[in-house]
């Protein structure tokens, strides 16, 4: 108030609390609303009353309040608070001034509400949280925890309502091994953003590579010989074979072999609990020299005389058109033979003669021609009987023997074999091929011969056998000479008849080869079908390759000098 005073405060319309003599409002008994106050000053000394007025407003304060009481939990990252009530708000904890709040992290937060004239008022909340971490998960594992490649290994889980993470990165209920390797896995269970401790992890789980078994032998082998098997690819071995044979040996030996150790021989190689087989075939030939003494060998009579095979009592032989003989051959060291009495009887034939220098011939011969007649079919009967000395002196030493044979005149015919190439691979396979015409006895027996290393089958040695024709793939001994020359046949044991050998002499790239000679010009390519030793020296300008199957050696005193050009290359002989 300024002017005079004495005078009297009254307000309209009513509801406004104000003191009459001074004025003074109060606002928390008053109704809100706009009020007229007239100070009026009453008429006194001549004077005319006097008024004044104003205009106050009262305003009711804002109520303010907050809604929502969803609290934090390990799915719920986040929660909204709604204050109303006003016409500005304020919340505390910088969480803004819009009407909605964003809250993040637990605690009681305070929202200032501003409404008319300023007129202020607060309310609280509280946002709680729950992250209490899942329990970790249960891993299955598998009940073979070591396996072989391409195998896998599944672990699965359980007890997880979130995410599954691996301890390799992977993610998922379950999970799917498929890496050769060690492994030691566990896992952790994720609900919305709480992640548990890793569980127990799961220990030797391996995934192994498979082996490679490679089953080998040294043969073919002739009766009385020693069978070399050999082994790779494994960590243990265990052999199976012909004649009960079992080994438990890398590398093992079968002594003085006898027919019955030929055949399939099955290896089984072992690495952890992978397991891996191969086989190899193992050909054993000829006869036991001191069991049977002699040997009966069928031949084309000839100049020289041509070796087709060994008879064998009631065997069924094909009729040839050549002249045929048979030649007593003895093969016992320990039994000296100095004379031969021979019968033969059968169609057209009955004959009967004394050798005393051999080759023993049925039929006679000079030296190496031997004299021959024609087999007609038939049935024939060989009779032989051997004397410590000349002319049926010193007494019997063996026999006498009677051996019958039967010449039947089917003329089925086998053809003579073919080879890749004319070189052969000492200790390698080789792939023969053959065909036939006409008819062999179901028994029947393909037997692929190589010859010796001057071309006869004399001694043949049995490097597959097959009971049709077609390709097949033989073994070749590892000694085979570097200088020989080589045929290969096929003769057939039910009727029995011989191919014409291959159309040319086949070299040798020998298993082995040593190297000595010095080398000074010229392009040299030096080649074996297992491994080359060298000790020699290179020297400018030549030109030097060494190819070998499975090792080259380079020894002391090898040398290659500058200008020269030497290349090793481990590089497989082929057939």
């Amino acid at each position: 108030l300024t002017g005079s005073t004495g005078g009297a405060f009254t307000s309209a319309p009513a509801g406004l609390t104000i003191n009459s003599s001074t004025g003074q409002i109060t606002p928390s008994s008053s109704t809100a609303g706009v009020y007229t106050v007239t100070y009026t000053i009453a008429a006194s000394g001549g004077c005319a009353s006097a008024t004044a007025t104003t205009s106050v407003r009262i305003t009711n304060n804002p109520s303010a309040s907050i809604s929502g009481s969803t609290n934090l939990d390990c799915n719920t990252a986040s929660v909204t608070r709604i204050a109303s009530g006003g016409g500005t708000y304020v919340w505390s904890n910088n969480l803004g001034t819009n009407a909605t709040a964003t809250i993040t992290s637990a605690g009681i937060y305070t929202v200032t509400v501003t409404g008319e004239s300023n007129c202020t008022a607060t309310a609280t909340t509280s946002v709680s949280i729950n992250n209490t971490a899942p329990n970790a998960p249960t891993i299955i594992a598998p009940a073979q925890k070591i396996v072989c490649a391409p195998g896998t290994l599944l672990l699965s889980t359980s007890g997880c309502s979130g995410t599954v993470n691996w301890s390799n990165g992977s993610s998922g209920t379950s999970l799917t091994l498929s890496s050769v390797g060690t492994y030691s896995i566990s896992a952790t269970c994720t609900v919305g953003n709480c992640t548990s401790v890793a569980s127990t992890a799961v220990t030797g789980l391996q995934i192994i590579n498979t082996p490679t078994a490679q089953a080998t032998n040294t043969g073919p082998y002739s009766i009385g010989q020693t069978i070399q098997l050999t082994a790779s690819g494994g960590t243990s071995y265990s052999w199976s074979g012909p004649a009960s044979f079992s080994s438990s040996v890398q590398n093992p030996t079968i002594p003085n072999a006898l027919l019955t150790n030929s055949g399939i021989y099955t290896l089984t190689v072992t690495t952890g609990n992978c397991t891996a087989t191969a086989t190899t075939n193992v050909i054993v030939s000829g006869v036991d020299p001191c069991t049977q003494i002699v040997d009966l060998q069928y031949v084309k009579a000839g100049n020289p005389y041509q070796n087709l095979f060994s008879i064998e009592d009631g065997m069924v032989i094909q009729q040839l058109p050549e002249h045929v003989s048979i030649v007593v051959k003895p093969i016992c060291p320990t039994i000296s033979i100095g004379s031969v009495d021979l019968t033969i009887t059968g169609p057209e034939i009955n004959w009967t003669i004394l050798q005393n220098v051999e080759p023993y011939a049925v039929f006679d011969n000079l030296a190496n021609n031997v004299y021959g007649r024609n087999f007609i079919p038939g049935t024939y009967t060989l009779t032989v009987r051997g004397y410590a000395e000349d002319n049926r002196v010193g007494g019997t030493v063996y026999g006498p023997i009677t051996t019958t044979f039967t010449v039947v005149g089917t003329m089925a015919v086998i053809n003579a074999p073919t080879v890749p190439n004319n070189r052969l691979c000492a200790g390698n396979t080789v792939d023969v091929t053959f065909a036939t015409t006409g008819a062999f006895d179901p028994s029947n027996t393909f037997n692929i011969q190589l010859s010796d290393s001057t071309g006869g089958f004399t001694n043949p040695i049995i490097i597959g056998t097959a009971t049709t024709a077609g390709t097949v793939t033989c073994q070749l001994p590892q000694n085979l000479s570097a200088t020989g020359e080589y045929l290969i046949r096929v003769a057939s044991s039910n009727q029995v008849v011989a191919s014409n050998p291959t159309m040319q002499y086949l070299s040798v790239t020998p298993a082995i080869k040593n190297l000595t000679t010095n080398v000074s010009t010229g392009t040299v390519t030096e080649q074996a079908s297992m491994q080359i030793v060298a000790g020699n020296r290179i020297t400018a300008p030549a030109n030097v390759t060494y190819n070998a199957g499975k090792s080259i050696l380079l020894n002391p005193g090898f040398e290659v000098r500058g200008g020269s050009v030497f290349k090793a290359q481990i590089q497989g002989c082929s057939n």
